[in-house]
């Protein structure tokens, strides 16, 4: 089975959960990327387009979803909603997955049903499985144990992240 790692970060925490995955899993990773990227801390902006359901320019990625077997995507979540750039590329290229996974990085792991019901209103379909990593699990070094236990769950010959 060819899994691909889509991602989009914006402090940093999603794209250690996504290099985590990859290297266990030894897949493709993608990052989203925005024509117009955030000033770094520009929250409001971030919030703004999450509150409001905004779609951001992004680039193009060089590998695309529908010729992996399963995408897992690794999502902030901001305003308990998904982060702008991931809503774009969920509605251009996302829909063409196969199959979908989800890790969704969040402060609080409070609105994570919230997350995957907006995922299946763009797509159409529930993601699964999904992992909710939180700030917290990051302080409390628990992150690492939590994906894993994910990378196990999709492939139980995954790489252990030291």
């Amino acid at each position: 089975m060819s899994d691909l790692i889509v991602f989009y970060s914006f402090t940093g925490k999603a794209r250690q959960d996504a290099e985590w995955l990859a290297f266990a899993l030894k897949v493709d990773l993608a990052e989203i990327v925005e024509v117009n990227p955030r000033p770094y801390r520009s929250a409001f902006r971030c919030i703004l387009d999450s509150f409001l359901r905004r779609e951001p320019p992004i680039k193009p990625l060089a590998k695309y979803a529908a010729t992996y077997d399963r995408v897992i995507l690794v999502a902030p979540v901001w305003a308990a909603r998904l982060a702008g750039p991931v809503r774009t590329w969920l509605r251009t290229e996302g829909r063409r997955a196969k199959s979908l996974a989800l890790v969704v990085q969040s402060g609080t792991g409070r609105y994570v049903k919230s997350v995957v019901d907006e995922i299946e209103a763009i797509i159409g379909r529930k993601p699964a499985p999904v992992l909710s990593v939180t700030e917290n699990d990051f302080g409390d070094h628990v992150a690492k144990s939590k994906i894993n236990a994910f990378a196990k769950q999709l492939s139980p010959a995954a790489a252990h992240v030291a």
